[in-house]
């Protein structure tokens, strides 16, 4: 409990996992495996980022499960503003990250139009991080897009009674065009849930959430 762990690597499967403290994934390719995982009350789930266009989708939260997977009341998975887009102390101005990025101070796309770019991603099975939108002011940073999460558990039995969020930042001002939701992708075919809150808003509420 109140423990803070960065997995770096897919872990070989698990018989069973509960986290108590902090989990931080890196990597797009890190997954947590286990027979049973059970992310606790208290416990938050993170990733590293954001990041640029540099690095292919370099994080996102991805746990699979072959039995069970529960996220419990109180539990959180939280990759907001964790997909592509700058730090807030790194300064820069143009288009933005991202496979959505529009120009200067436009806001970007994911799930629905925006601006001058087409949406990407796909609706029945949303990865892809979120994009940051543009900066036309030297003295701006790009809003950072959500985060991904992906939870494959397609013969297990999912609970989620906790929070899920990869929201993107809604803006500035006329200078600083907003980012866009993540995704957050729920593969199983028994799925129950109580009091859960799931969201991939962006600044036009442009993300993707799945299960």
């Amino acid at each position: 409990s109140g423990s803070q762990v960065l997995v770096a690597s897919a872990t070989p499967q698990l018989y069973a996992l509960k986290v108590s403290g902090t989990l931080t994934f890196t990597n797009w390719t890190t997954c947590v495996s286990a027979r049973s995982i059970v992310v606790k009350n208290g416990a938050t789930v993170t990733c590293a980022g954001p990041f640029n266009d540099t690095f292919d989708m370099s994080n996102r939260v991805w746990f699979a499960a072959s039995e069970a997977f529960a996220l419990e009341s109180g539990a959180k998975i939280n990759v907001n503003e964790l997909g592509y887009g700058t730090a807030t102390n790194v300064i820069t101005t143009g288009s933005g990250y991202g496979p959505g990025k529009t120009s200067w101070d436009g806001g970007a796309s994911y799930g629905g139009c925006s601006f001058n770019k087409n949406p990407y991603g796909n609706a029945a099975a949303p990865l892809d991080p979120g994009t940051s939108g543009g900066s036309m002011s030297a003295k701006q940073h790009f809003w950072a897009g959500g985060g991904a999460v992906y939870i494959d558990c397609p013969n297990a039995m999912v609970t989620i009674n906790g929070s899920i969020t990869s929201d993107g930042h809604a803006g500035g001002d006329w200078s600083h065009g907003p980012s866009t939701g993540g995704a957050v992708y729920i593969r199983t075919k028994r799925f129950k849930s109580s009091g859960a809150t799931i969201t991939a808003k962006g600044g036009n509420r442009a993300g993707r959430a799945s299960s």
